[in-house]
């Protein structure tokens, strides 16, 4: 019988600018020693405070575009213009108290670049970090030298998700992992080769772990999923990413801007 299990450490120390993920990590463990194998989840928002990537809007001047989108869509210029330092482009932004629709400059395409203000201080707003598969690595580096052990690691958001309702986890950071499985050239079970068959092992490792972690108060920004084999591997979050000239949903986006 396969199985995967999936566990969450809960009433973790709020993480504050400076921390170390994975010292917290192990604290948070040391009645659940790691083992070979286990892949790590963390939620972007830990690491990115410990990153110093949570922002004083009152200490973020509007350019004149953020106020424009602004008045537009019934939002403070100040988050506007963090979602614009956050963005290559904005591909949508149209509609009163609506999303901006973004291409991160990691490649991401998701609803206001991924800032957000959920569990943040009041007047603050938190960003991705600055790479979130280098800072997947560093944790999962210090992890293993100290446990001489083999792990994964993997950072996670929520993102919506088009023509479907409800957000769902997603890799945003990778290191150590499978992030992307092919099928292609293999057989199905009446024995037709598979042309096109990439399965995302990166999101929905995300997506299991972002279940027990929750989108509250829960206090639970890590989970710990084991015993799903073939998911270490050398991969990244980077490799999720559509290129954009084979992008189709991308280019469609982008000519309705034109």
């Amino acid at each position: 019988m396969v199985h995967l299990s999936v566990y969450a450490p809960e009433n973790l120390p709020e993480i504050e600018r400076g921390d170390s993920i994975a010292e917290r990590i192990l604290t948070s463990l040391a009645d659940f020693p790691l083992q070979t194998g286990d892949i790590i989840a963390i939620s972007h928002k830990v690491v990115s405070k410990a990153e110093s990537r949570m922002f004083d809007l009152r200490e973020i001047t509007p350019s004149p575009k953020a106020v424009q989108y602004g008045v537009l869509l019934g939002k403070e210029p100040a988050l506007i213009q963090l979602i614009l330092n956050e963005s290559e482009e904005v591909l949508w932004a149209e509609r009163a108290n609506g999303p901006m629709i973004c291409r991160h400059h990691r490649g991401f395409v998701c609803a206001n670049a991924a800032v957000d203000c959920s569990n943040t201080k009041p007047g603050h707003a938190v960003t991705l970090p600055l790479d979130p598969d280098l800072s997947a690595a560093q944790i999962r580096g210090e992890i293993e030298r100290r446990l001489n052990i083999r792990i994964g690691t993997i950072i996670c958001d929520t993102h919506g998700r088009s023509f479907r309702n409800g957000a769902c986890g997603i890799a945003v950071g990778a290191s150590g992992i499978v992030a992307l499985k092919s099928y292609i050239g293999k057989k199905d079970r009446v024995g037709r080769v598979m042309e096109s068959s990439v399965e995302c092992y990166a999101d929905e490792l995300a997506a299991a772990a972002t279940l027990v972690m929750g989108q509250g108060d829960e206090g639970r920004p890590i989970a710990i999923i084991r015993g799903f084999q073939g998911t270490i591997g050398e991969q990244s979050a980077k490799e999720i990413i559509r290129q954009q000239e084979t992008d189709i949903f991308l280019q469609a986006l982008q000519k309705t801007r034109k």
